[in-house]
């Protein structure tokens, strides 16, 4: 698909849809930009994860980038680990991450529903469309030797804890999936790699 510049012209009776391309050519040229010359493969930033007490973890905000959308965790989230605790020996939990995209807050505006009369009518929209990095847990079976759960395809590791009755022992962050380094996941370097997990 090309790259796509909308057009105007003196006088023209501009659609709505017409206003709509233009975020929409430029999302699409942006996720071309990480596609092609950042990487293709899914990648994370940010989103460290932090222990705030046995049984409880934080996670920094930070973004998820998937085959050219980029996704957004924009504030710290919580997560109690209380009742994933194992009850005699150990079990390891999984944090994933995946991105969608939902509609933002809708807001209430004035329309012009009668252009003759100037008649105007509040009418309640959501004006923008957000892409999301959502995050959850996925626990593993409880075993004295505890393995990482299969993670779902379209899910990104982001960390892997290991817990055990009493609260968290280790966190460790899946460095394999964190931002490329210059020079070394682009495409030039990574030639048809495409998206593994």
């Amino acid at each position: 698909m090309p790259e796509i510049l909308q057009r105007f012209y003196d006088n023209e009776a501009v659609q709505a849809s017409d206003f709509e391309a233009i975020g929409q050519y430029a999302g699409g040229s942006l996720d071309h930009v990480v596609l092609d010359a950042i990487t293709a493969n899914a990648f994370y930033t940010g989103l460290i994860v932090s222990q705030v007490n046995p049984s409880q973890i934080s996670v920094a905000p930070g973004r998820l980038y998937k085959s050219g959308p980029v996704y957004a965790s924009g504030a710290t989230q919580g997560f109690s680990l209380v009742n994933l605790l194992p009850t005699t020996v150990g079990k390891v939990v999984c944090l994933v991450a995946w991105g969608n995209e939902v509609d933002g807050v809708p807001e209430t505006r004035n329309f012009d529903i009668d252009v003759a009369t100037g008649t105007m009518e509040p009418q309640s929209h959501s004006f923008t469309r957000l892409r999301v990095c959502n995050l959850s847990l996925v626990p593993g079976i409880e075993s004295a030797a505890p393995v990482a759960p299969s993670i779902s395809t379209g899910n990104l590791l982001i960390a892997t804890l290991l817990l055990s009755p009493s609260g968290i022992v280790s966190i460790t962050m899946n460095g394999r999936r964190g931002a490329p380094e210059r020079g070394t996941g682009g495409a030039a370097d990574q030639g048809s790699r495409r998206l593994s997990e």
